[in-house]
């Protein structure tokens, strides 16, 4: 299924104030210009079906430096830069159990 790499599990959750769909609409966004950097192979959100204000990010990258240059592009900034949510928690590894 999913070799070694650097995985990435974001909870978010919409600060006050933002709806639910803008938070989503934002994050559509970032996943589809994620997926386009090289060293980028998952890159998905989804929507708390029992909570809509909360979201989970799950991203994998061939490895540490592919994310740490993820961090620096237009695309990642520009949504920080946004203020759409807060992370709730964020679990990061070079391991997937199976």
């Amino acid at each position: 299924m999913f070799g070694p790499g650097y995985y990435v599990t974001a909870q978010l959750k919409t600060k006050e104030g933002v709806k639910p769909e803008v938070l989503r609409d934002a994050l559509e966004e970032l996943c589809a210009e994620s997926l386009k950097e090289p060293g980028c192979s998952v890159f998905f959100s989804y929507q708390d079906s029992d909570n809509p204000a909360h979201f989970v990010l799950w991203e994998r990258f061939e490895n540490e430096e592919a994310f740490k240059a993820h961090e620096q592009e237009v695309h990642t900034k520009k949504y920080g830069a946004l203020g759409l949510s807060e992370i709730v928690n964020v679990i990061r590894s070079s391991k997937v159990f199976a």
